[in-house]
C-alpha cells in the first residue's frame, strides 16, 4: 500500500491486540511499534497510520511469520485471493487476521483507510450458501473442494472506534473496498492455511486410486464427494501434543477408539507443529460437526516454491476411515502409499482447540 495513502490501524489498541497474544513478552508498546516502523520511513507521522511495508517490518521485527495480500498491487488478486479466505485461515492458524479497507461516502474529501483485527467467527450450520454455490452458481467449474469458511456467517472483530467483540458479516465489507489482508501464523508455523488446503487437495486426489478397492462405505462416500468436488476441508494448525490428544480422544460412530500404541508411534516422528487438514462432507460437517479424517502436513518449514518442491516434503500421512496412508513417492508416474490399519472405521468429531 503506497505511503501516500496511509493505512490507519496498528497504532490503535485494536491493532496491537493480535500481537500481544502471540509475543513471548506479552503486550507491545506504541513506542516500539513506531520505532520499528521508522526503519522503513524515518520521520513518519504515526498519527497518519502505517503503510503495508511498515506493517510487514513490524511483524518481522517482533519475530512473527505471516501471509498477506496487498490488493493495490494487482486488481486480479481480489478475485483469485478473496480476503475472507485469508481472514478465516488466520483464525485456524491460531494468530488471527487484520483486514484493511478504504472508507467511502459522499462527504469523504480524501482517501482514508482503517484496519481491524479478526479473532473469531460464528458458525451457521443451516446456511444454504455452500451447497447452492456449487449446485446452482458454479456448475462445471473446477472448484476442487468446499472450504469450511463457507459456513461462517460473521467474523468476530475489534474496532477501536466502537469497541470489542463485534460481529462483522463475512460478506459485508465488499471486495473492492479491501486493500489489505494479513494472516498471522501461530509461532512455530511457517506457511498459510490457504497453502495447506491446496496441498491437501492435491494429495487427496493422488490417494484416490489407492482407495478404489476399499469395502468401507465411508471411503466410498469420500470418493463420491471428492469426484463431485464437494468434499469439505478445514485446515487447523496444531501442536504435536494437541493433535495426539485429539486422536486419542476421538471415537468413531460405533464407539471405536484408536490404539494407544499406534498413537505413540505416530507421535515419535511428528514435528512440534502440523497442519491437520480435516476432511468432511457437506452433510457431516455442518449438521453433525464430524469428519472422515485428516491429511497431516509438517508445518514448521518454509514452503519451497521452486520447481523441485514436492508435496512429500511436508506430507506426513492421511488418516481415513479404516486406515492411515503413508508415503506418496511417485513410481512410474503413480503415487505409492503404504497402508496401516486404524481402529477408527467411520466418521469422528471435529477438532476443537
Amino acid at each position: 500500500m503506497p505511503t501516500k495513502r496511509p493505512q490507519q490501524g496498528l497504532r490503535s489498541s485494536s491493532g496491537t491486540e493480535p500481537l500481544s497474544r502471540l509475543l513471548p513478552e506479552g503486550d507491545i508498546s506504541y513506542r516500539r511499534i513506531n520505532t520499528i516502523a521508522a526503519m522503513v520511513r524515518p520521520g513518519f507521522d504515526p498519527g497518519l497510520g502505517l503503510s503495508v511495508q511498515q506493517i510487514r517490518q513490524i511483524l518481522h521485527g517482533v519475530g512473527l511469520h505471516f501471509s498477506d495480500v496487498d490488493y493495490s498491487e494487482n486488481e486480479e488478486f481480489r478475485k483469485d485471493l478473496p480476503y475472507q479466505k485469508f481472514a478465516y485461515a488466520g483464525l485456524e492458524s491460531g494468530g488471527g487476521s487484520l483486514v484493511g479497507f478504504r472508507l467511502t461516502g459522499r462527504d469523504l474529501l480524501k482517501v482514508e483507510k482503517h484496519i481491524i483485527p479478526i479473532y473469531g467467527h460464528t458458525f451457521n450450520k443451516d446456511t444454504w450458501a455452500p451447497n447452492a454455490d456449487i449446485s446452482y452458481f458454479r456448475i462445471g467449474e473446477n472448484v476442487g473442494y468446499v472450504p469450511s469458511e463457507s459456513w461462517t456467517s460473521s467474523f468476530l472483530g475489534h474496532d477501536d472506534n466502537f469497541g470489542p467483540n463485534f460481529c462483522v458479516p463475512r460478506l459485508y465489507i465488499e471486495r473492492d473496498k479491501v486493500d489489505y489482508i494479513l494472516e498471522i501464523f501461530r509461532p512455530g508455523v511457517r506457511y498459510s492455511g490457504v497453502s495447506a488446503e491446496a496441498l491437501a487437495l492435491d494429495i487427496l486426489y493422488s490417494l484416490l486410486p489407492c482407495l478404489a478397492g476399499s469395502t468401507n462405505k465411508w471411503i466410498a462416500r469420500l470418493i463420491q464427494w471428492t469426484n463431485k468436488q464437494q468434499v469439505v476441508f478445514r485446515a487447523l494448525a496444531m501442536t504435536r501434543e494437541e493433535y495426539m490428544s485429539h486422536l486419542q480422544a476421538v471415537r468413531d460412530w460405533e464407539g471405536n477408539k484408536e490404539k494407544k500404541e499406534l498413537c505413540d508411534l505416530l507421535a515419535l516422528g511428528m514435528p512440534h507443529f502440523v497442519w491437520a487438514v480435516e476432511i468432511s462432507t457437506p452433510q457431516l460437517f455442518p449438521a453433525n460437526e464430524r469428519k472422515l479424517g485428516e491429511i497431516v502436513l509438517e508445518a514448521t518449514s518454509e514452503l519451497n516454491t521452486r520447481e523441485e518442491f514436492s508435496r512429500n516434503d511436508v506430507f506426513m500421512f492421511a488418516r481415513l476411515p479404516g486406515g492411515y496412508l503413508f508415503g506418496g513417492d511417485v513410481v512410474g508416474g503413480i503415487p505409492q502409499f503404504t497402508p496401516v490399519p486404524s481402529q477408527l472405521l467411520s466418521h469422528t468429531e471435529l477438532s476443537r482447540l
